[in-house]
């Protein structure tokens, strides 16, 4: 795999996609996750959210984990305490 040089560009790039996987999303609408979810769902995103104990996280399906994303998902955005990644 190449070196990816990150760079105002290559983030710029990234965000230009307006399609996410984001893992981490909580119910709970006072939690980051959450709010990172909403956030960009406002700004016009198309977010897919991952979260093993929800069934859906507002009016958007949620999936169980990163399997059980459809294909045309390229992109995933983690945002989980490492601690819970350790764990689980």
């Amino acid at each position: 795999m190449k070196d990816l040089k990150l760079s105002r560009e290559t983030a710029l790039q990234f965000i230009a996609q307006k399609e996410f996987a984001l893992a981490g999303v909580s119910r709970d609408s006072r939690k980051f996750g959450h709010v990172v979810f909403k956030t960009l769902k406002t700004k016009g995103y198309k977010v897919s959210p991952i979260n093993p104990l929800a069934e859906s996280i507002g009016d958007e399906p949620c999936f169980k984990s990163v399997r059980d994303l459809p294909e045309n998902v390229k992109s995933l955005v983690i945002v989980l305490k490492l601690r819970k990644l350790k764990n689980g």
